[in-house]
């Protein structure tokens, strides 16, 4: 399971551009995501108002990427479908340079329109941006109403994941899948944590990369917090995965990032502490390199 000896580009050397993507929200529940992948929400308000940001860099490549952004109703839980006066979320990426200047490349902006969200404020991009404003009103589920809009990256890191094997849903692939976290949950029992911090290695290594080494990979293998939820209860043990039809198979970038989650959003890799009532899952995204299904994200 290790990945201590899979090859980074460039390892070593802080990314020339670093994209950076920043939220804030006003009386809207809202979450961005990054190539389909979610990376930050305002849920846990309760106003709905907030201001956060986040590192993309390792979850983009070279060429056309897609942000999106999805928002729902603040008074959702109150059975009420329409949005508040006034209420908007905006989400904004930029390319940070090493002498310290920005380039903004995209953005989504969501505002209320009679109760109802609409991106058509959003601001428009020079061609070279290749980040045309697309379907203004959406597509809603529910009470949930998603918008999209691509941008070009021009200059970033070879991640590992760009050059994966796609990953397809057949038999002999999702037994791999299947094994990977069969085989990391008996390491998660046995708190092998030398061993899981080998098979996060390319993750760490390569996120440590995409902040120009601010922080180590051991600190973000720490951040995924195996060793310390097990530190958290006397009674924390692994939970079974139990029936693997309850899963179902995500992918992302074409295959070439896939994990596996039910109806939840949880994955086959949960600590529970029965005494407390408390469960902790780790999911991290695999991509299939060289012939082996490893960690990457």
């Amino acid at each position: 399971m290790s990945t201590d000896n899979v090859n980074i580009d460039r390892e070593g050397l802080p990314p020339e551009v670093i994209y950076v993507v920043n939220m804030t929200s006003k009386e809207m529940y809202c979450g961005g995501l990054i190539n389909g992948m979610e990376q930050l929400d305002n849920l846990s308000t309760k106003s709905g108002t907030v201001m956060m940001g986040f590192n993309a860099t390792a979850f983009l490549k070279k060429g056309v990427n897609k942000m999106e952004l999805g928002v729902v109703p603040l008074d959702a839980r109150n059975g009420m479908e329409a949005h508040r006066e006034g209420a908007r979320c905006e989400t904004t990426l930029k390319a940070a340079f090493k002498d310290n200047d920005d380039v903004e490349l995209t953005s989504l902006l969501a505002t209320e329109e009679s109760g109802v969200p609409t991106i058509k404020s959003s601001k428009l991009y020079p061609d070279e941006h290749k980040s045309p404003l697309v379907k203004l009103e959406g597509e809603t589920d529910g009470y949930l109403t998603m918008f999209e809009r691509e941008f070009y990256v021009k200059t970033i890191p070879e991640w590992a994941w760009t050059r994966a094997t796609p990953f397809v849903e057949e038999r002999e692939n999702m037994k791999m899948l299947r094994k990977a976290y069969t085989d990391l949950l008996e390491l998660i029992r046995k708190k092998d944590f030398k061993a899981l911090e080998a098979a996060w290695s390319l993750s760490s290594r390569e996120k440590a990369m995409a902040e120009g080494y601010q922080s180590t990979p051991e600190e973000f293998y720490s951040a995924v917090a195996i060793e310390s939820g097990f530190s958290l209860y006397e009674d924390v043990v692994v939970k079974p995965i139990g029936d693997w039809g309850d899963y179902k198979l995500k992918s992302f970038m074409g295959g070439k990032l896939v994990r596996l989650e039910n109806s939840r959003g949880s994955s086959p890799l949960r600590i529970f502490s029965e005494s407390h009532d408390w469960l902790r899952t780790f999911t991290p995204y695999f991509s299939l390199i060289d012939g082996r299904l490893v960690i990457s994200r």
